[in-house]
């Protein structure tokens, strides 16, 4: 993430990192989502999106939060941005198929 001070390499491959955290819009964007809040979610997702744009988990529950509430074109784009940063990111995956399925 672009807020690491450290990272840990083997064989100059990423292992671990130290973050540094400037602020919890994400997490508390998070429990908005988990705690059936949207428009909570996506405010407070969307303002650390902004800030922190390779943040693929962001991005992923972002995208969680536009398909809750209806917003499949939204939740598409956000939803392919977590995919374009972790490809391998199977549950964004997943949330963008039901995306197209429920558009």
């Amino acid at each position: 993430p672009e807020q690491s001070v450290f990272v840990a390499k083997v064989d100059d491959v990423p292992i671990s990192c130290v973050v540094k955290r400037e602020n919890k819009d994400d997490l508390n964007g998070v429990r908005a989502l988990q705690q059936g809040d949207m428009d909570g979610a996506i405010t407070l997702l969307e303002r650390y999106a902004g800030q922190y744009p390779k943040n693929e988990n962001v991005w992923m529950n972002l995208g969680v939060a536009y398909l809750n509430k209806g917003r499949y074109d939204e939740a598409q784009k956000a939803l392919t941005s977590s995919l374009q940063l972790f490809p391998e990111n199977t549950n964004a995956l997943y949330y963008l198929g039901l995306s197209y399925f429920y558009k």
